[in-house]
């Protein structure tokens, strides 16, 4: 890998370093650090500050950039042209896996008609069966309805469990 450090970069990282700075200064400061040790006593204020730093851990693997090395057969490293960050490696699918047009949420055709060529060598305009959406499904006329109940409620039991727990720890 041949990192990369952009403009946008360096001022997101000095802007974590600044806030790094202030969090020791303030530490060490009883009426700057007495507020604060009241927003950690609060369940309302120690949720928020998961959720923040949930979002900069993020935002820090998206700020981490890289030209990615090229797979060659010489022994010197080729690197691509394409800078990508280290949140873009993590979520790769998201990326890779796209689809021509728009569909609707849970679709297993796509939203706009195109000529399909169909095995005995004949051409039709329909709704191509997209790449990966529902591509788990053999026969989507008649499996869909199941699937995408199988799916919904798993999710939403999932959310009622983590609910439950969360609950059950306050």
């Amino acid at each position: 890998m041949n990192w990369i450090l952009l403009k946008t970069d360096v001022l997101f990282f000095a802007l974590i370093a600044i806030a790094i700075v202030y969090t020791v200064y303030a530490s060490r400061r009883e009426h700057l650090a007495a507020p604060w040790r009241q927003v950690a006593t609060r369940p309302l204020g120690m949720s928020a500050a998961v959720v923040l730093l949930f979002f900069v851990a993020v935002a820090v693997l998206d700020s981490c950039h890289f030209h990615p090395e090229i797979e060659s057969d010489s022994s010197a490293a080729t690197y691509s042209g394409e800078i990508t960050s280290v949140l873009d490696q993590l979520v790769g699918p998201l990326k890779t896996n796209v689809e021509k047009t728009y569909s609707a949420p849970f679709a297993t055709h796509a939203f706009a008609k195109e000529t399909i060529e169909l095995g005995d060598g004949t051409t039709r305009r329909d709704y191509p069966r997209l790449k990966f959406g529902g591509a788990h499904l053999d026969d989507p006329e008649s499996e869909w309805r199941g699937d995408v109940t199988r799916r919904g409620l798993s999710g939403l039991l999932s959310g009622l469990l983590v609910w439950l727990v969360a609950v059950a720890r306050s």
